[in-house]
């Protein structure tokens, strides 16, 4: 081995790739987003980004500030009282750490819609009533 060249060497062969791995289930730096909602983070919203972020097993924070919150609870979210023009901070650590502070923080940039959504919350899919999808009725039809 020649200086330290020859050990790094040996060290990322035995890894076998695991400090990718690593790199995927860890969000690098937090990603920080602006609440663009008029009234900012409300219980449905808050709502809404809880069941977004219930779907990844790995632990999401979002905070305003020095307050933290649990993404998945809502509750925990509204208490972060972000208000319109608020900047909220995204960080993951776990499995598909990466893709869920992408997928929050864009849902966050959007005004708290999911990509696919219209703006009151319903899949292009859904407006259109295709086979398998339960289209909203009123009462009394």
């Amino acid at each position: 081995m020649n200086g330290t060249g020859g050990m790094s060497e040996s060290l990322e062969r035995k890894s076998g790739g695991g400090e990718r791995a690593i790199r995927e289930n860890r969000t690098e730096s937090p990603v920080v987003m602006w609440v663009t909602t008029p009234v900012g983070v409300g219980l449905f919203t808050a709502m809404r980004l809880a069941q977004a972020a219930g779907v990844f097993s790995c632990r999401i924070r979002i905070s305003n500030g020095c307050m933290r919150a649990d993404a998945k609870d809502a509750l925990d979210l509204v208490s972060l009282g972000a208000e319109a023009r608020t900047a909220l901070t995204v960080e993951a650590t776990g499995e598909r750490a990466c893709e869920a502070v992408d997928i929050l923080s864009d849902m966050i940039a959007a005004g708290f819609v999911l990509p696919g959504e219209d703006e009151s919350g319903t899949s292009s899919s859904q407006a259109r009533g295709e086979k398998g999808e339960r289209t909203p009725r009123r009462a009394g039809r």
